[in-house]
């Protein structure tokens, strides 16, 4: 008599059943929910995320820590507030999640404006999509 093992069950020639079924067939349907359960709440709180980021950035920060439009927020706050450190900081930030966005160079583009050093505006823009 020869047995195979198919799919956790070993069946001989006459294709009598002689191991019990294993626990992994059970442990598929657990973690496709688990799964599942980690996709939903990563595309949920990136989409609540994205929501709030217009009206509650901090609270939109708090959700997901690398949300663009939050990030560019808080980084214009902070130049209105004169803590160009902080606001050349966020809008890195936002360039390394979003390498394209203009709104992000802008304000870079402000910074290096207030600071009066126009080479800080182009390099600051290339090193902070560069760098890491």
């Amino acid at each position: 008599m020869k047995c195979w093992l198919t799919t956790g069950i070993a069946v001989n020639k006459m294709s009598t059943v002689s191991a019990p079924i294993y626990r992994s067939q059970t442990l598929k349907p657990v973690l496709f929910a688990a799964l599942a359960a980690v996709l939903v709440w990563e595309v949920t709180s990136r989409t609540f995320a994205a929501f709030l980021a217009n009206f509650a950035p901090e609270q939109a920060l708090q959700i997901h820590s690398q949300q663009p439009t939050a990030l560019l927020k808080l980084a214009q706050t902070k130049l209105g507030a004169s803590d160009e450190k902080q606001a050349r900081r966020m809008a890195e930030q936002a360039l390394l999640s979003d390498p394209l966005n203009a709104q992000a160079l802008r304000i870079l583009g402000q910074i290096a404006e207030l600071s009066k050093d126009a080479l800080m505006a182009v390099h600051a823009g290339f090193r902070s999509l560069f760098s890491e």
